[in-house]
């Protein structure tokens, strides 16, 4: 499915559906995403995610037409009655529409951790889904940072 979102914040927001397994673990819904290349802490022991069943989800993706912060998107989607997508949400909207992080970036901005390690000085950190040379990855970014207006959102009903 090739989805287009109009340039700068998207008004009213491209809304999709995706339906979420709980009975699935973090790592098999990476699985299913069949992702290039993904980050090897985005995994249970990093996030956790809580529900049963199946649960079908309303996706709003939005945009932002200058760079901002995960505060400034997330009172945006709060304005709207809406809040970032949980991770399970983002790992069905990757597996259901592939093709949409090979053209925009995707920021999870509520799925935060904090990783230990030289490399991390245990920054927060949010998934992302993004493509590099049309490879789709499954990365952490620095939760604090500004995000580019390529970057797209997702947000659920509150």
């Amino acid at each position: 499915m090739k989805m287009q979102m109009a340039q700068g914040q998207a008004n009213p927001p491209h809304i999709v559906h995706v339906t979420v397994d709980y009975s699935l673990t973090i790592e098999d819904m990476v699985r299913l995403g069949n992702f290039g290349w993904t980050n090897g802490d985005v995994d249970s022991k990093h996030f956790e995610i809580t529900g049963e069943g199946m649960k079908s989800f309303v996706i709003y993706i939005s945009a932002f037409q200058r760079e901002v912060a995960g505060n400034l998107a997330r009172s945006h989607m709060k304005q709207k009655g809406q809040k970032p997508a949980p991770l399970e949400v983002g790992l069905a909207f990757a597996a259901t529409f592939p093709n949409v992080q090979t053209t925009r970036p995707i920021a999870l901005i509520d799925v935060m951790t904090r990783l230990s390690g030289a490399n991390t000085n245990a920054r927060p950190r949010v998934v992302c889904l993004t493509s590099t040379l049309g490879r789709r990855d499954l990365s952490l970014k620095p939760a604090d940072i500004m995000w580019s207006p390529e970057y797209l959102f997702l947000a659920v009903d509150e």
